[in-house]
């Protein structure tokens, strides 16, 4: 992707993430009203979600990475941590993943909006538990996937999870 395109996909993706993770919702009356998302795309969101959850709860590395846009494209903040690139992301995901003897996620409230044919973006609250075998780390919040079709996969090309502090 030429690099004026990337920066343009980066500013719109960082636009979903922004009003996702805000939760904006039109108020006034003037408001159009909403665009149903095609059903191919909502089914796609969801699957990009549950297969997630799997590589998570699976523990592998190799089940999660082919849902991740590999470049310098991607984007993933943690709990106000960015992290930009897929050689960034990557070694979270190993140290989460093999640092983890038990990890468990439960998903509610999945919305798909789609973004044109091409792109959606997912959200979901998210409970998830984390174990070492010793501590069990529990968190929920939510959660934003901001997904681009590339060839004929979803790929998550911006994620944002946050939770509230115990």
């Amino acid at each position: 992707m030429p690099r004026a395109r990337l920066h343009a996909f980066s500013a719109l993706v960082a636009l979903a993430v922004a009003t996702a993770a805000c939760g904006a919702r039109a108020t006034s009356p003037e408001a159009p009203a909403a665009v149903a998302t095609a059903t191919d795309v909502v089914a796609a969101g969801k699957a990009v979600l549950e297969q997630y959850r799997q590589g998570f709860e699976v523990r592998s590395v190799e089940a999660l990475a082919p849902l991740y846009e590999h470049s310098d494209a991607l984007v993933v903040v943690h709990q106000g941590q960015r992290q930009i690139g897929w050689s960034v992301v990557e070694p979270r995901l190993v140290t989460t993943v093999q640092g983890a003897t038990d990890i468990r996620i439960a998903v509610a409230e999945v919305s798909v909006v789609g973004l044109g044919a091409d792109a959606a973006v997912v959200q979901a609250t998210l409970r998830r538990s984390i174990s070492d075998g010793v501590t069990t780390l529990e968190d929920a919040g939510p959660i934003t996937l901001v997904l681009r079709k590339s060839r004929a996969r979803w790929l998550i090309v911006a994620e944002h999870y946050s939770f509230a502090p115990t």
